[in-house]
Protein backbone atom coordinates (compact mmCIF):
# COMPACT_ATOMS: atom_id res chain seq x y z
CA UNK A 1 0.00 0.00 0.00
CA UNK A 2 1.26 3.60 -0.78
CA UNK A 3 2.19 6.27 1.48
CA UNK A 4 -0.45 8.97 0.84
CA UNK A 5 1.32 12.79 0.51
CA UNK A 6 -0.47 15.89 0.23
CA UNK A 7 -1.04 17.62 -2.98
CA UNK A 8 2.24 19.58 -2.39
CA UNK A 9 4.32 16.97 -0.76
CA UNK A 10 4.04 15.18 -3.63
CA UNK A 11 4.94 17.78 -5.94
CA UNK A 12 7.56 18.87 -4.26
CA UNK A 13 8.94 15.55 -4.06
CA UNK A 14 7.97 15.26 -8.11
CA UNK A 15 10.12 18.20 -8.51
CA UNK A 16 12.75 17.07 -6.91
CA UNK A 17 13.06 13.34 -9.12
CA UNK A 18 12.81 15.83 -12.60
CA UNK A 19 15.41 18.36 -11.24
CA UNK A 20 17.90 15.14 -10.25
CA UNK A 21 16.59 13.51 -13.72
CA UNK A 22 18.10 16.67 -14.99
CA UNK A 23 21.38 17.04 -13.62
CA UNK A 24 22.20 13.57 -14.60
CA UNK A 25 21.19 13.96 -18.23
CA UNK A 26 23.21 17.83 -18.28
CA UNK A 27 26.05 15.88 -16.66
CA UNK A 28 26.35 13.01 -19.76
CA UNK A 29 25.75 15.57 -22.68
CA UNK A 30 28.60 18.06 -22.43
CA UNK A 31 30.78 19.55 -24.25
CA UNK A 32 34.33 18.11 -25.43
CA UNK A 33 37.09 20.24 -27.04
CA UNK A 34 36.28 19.79 -30.58
CA UNK A 35 32.71 21.57 -29.81
CA UNK A 36 30.38 18.20 -30.06
CA UNK A 37 28.32 16.78 -27.23
CA UNK A 38 30.34 13.33 -25.01
CA UNK A 39 27.14 11.52 -25.06
CA UNK A 40 25.38 11.69 -28.23
CA UNK A 41 27.97 13.56 -30.74
CA UNK A 42 26.15 16.74 -31.79
CA UNK A 43 27.25 19.74 -31.72
CA UNK A 44 26.72 21.56 -28.31
CA UNK A 45 24.75 22.51 -26.55
CA UNK A 46 22.96 19.56 -28.11
CA UNK A 47 18.68 19.04 -28.26
CA UNK A 48 18.85 16.60 -24.95
CA UNK A 49 21.13 18.76 -23.30
CA UNK A 50 18.68 22.19 -24.04
CA UNK A 51 15.70 20.20 -22.99
CA UNK A 52 17.63 19.20 -19.33
CA UNK A 53 18.27 22.79 -18.51
CA UNK A 54 15.09 24.04 -19.29
CA UNK A 55 13.58 21.08 -17.68
CA UNK A 56 15.99 21.63 -14.75
CA UNK A 57 15.32 25.56 -14.76
CA UNK A 58 11.51 24.84 -14.53
CA UNK A 59 11.27 23.25 -11.69
CA UNK A 60 14.36 24.21 -9.78
CA UNK A 61 12.24 27.58 -10.57
CA UNK A 62 8.93 25.55 -8.59
CA UNK A 63 11.31 24.63 -5.62
CA UNK A 64 12.24 27.67 -5.02
CA UNK A 65 8.92 29.43 -4.64
CA UNK A 66 7.35 26.60 -2.65
CA UNK A 67 10.54 27.46 -0.68
CA UNK A 68 10.09 30.66 -0.01
CA UNK A 69 8.11 32.27 3.41
CA UNK A 70 4.46 33.26 2.38
CA UNK A 71 4.38 37.36 2.26
CA UNK A 72 3.34 38.95 5.46
CA UNK A 73 0.31 41.07 5.54
CA UNK A 74 0.93 44.52 5.41
CA UNK A 75 1.89 46.35 8.52
CA UNK A 76 -1.02 49.01 10.16
CA UNK A 77 -0.31 52.63 10.18
CA UNK A 78 0.93 53.67 14.05
CA UNK A 79 -2.26 54.72 15.86
CA UNK A 80 -5.51 56.01 14.40
CA UNK A 81 -3.49 58.27 11.82
CA UNK A 82 -3.68 58.33 8.36
CA UNK A 83 -0.91 57.15 6.22
CA UNK A 84 0.98 60.09 5.24
CA UNK A 85 1.70 58.66 1.65
CA UNK A 86 -1.22 60.10 -0.56
CA UNK A 87 0.35 59.84 -4.03
CA UNK A 88 -2.73 56.70 -5.07
CA UNK A 89 -5.17 58.57 -3.48
CA UNK A 90 -4.51 61.81 -5.66
CA UNK A 91 -4.20 59.77 -8.95
CA UNK A 92 -7.43 58.14 -7.72
CA UNK A 93 -9.81 60.98 -6.42
CA UNK A 94 -10.33 62.83 -10.08
CA UNK A 95 -12.18 59.92 -11.57
CA UNK A 96 -14.56 58.85 -7.83
CA UNK A 97 -15.03 61.97 -7.01
CA UNK A 98 -17.91 64.07 -8.27
CA UNK A 99 -16.99 67.65 -8.96
CA UNK A 100 -19.79 69.01 -9.23
CA UNK A 101 -23.06 68.60 -11.78
CA UNK A 102 -22.43 66.02 -14.05
CA UNK A 103 -19.20 65.55 -12.59
CA UNK A 104 -17.48 68.80 -13.97
CA UNK A 105 -15.81 72.01 -12.52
Amino acid sequence: MAHYQSGSDAMRAYADARVAAAKQVLAAHRGDATGCCVACGRPAPCPGRTAADQLRTHYQGWLDAAARPAIPPPAAPAGDQPPTDTTGLRLIRPYVFRRGPGGRR
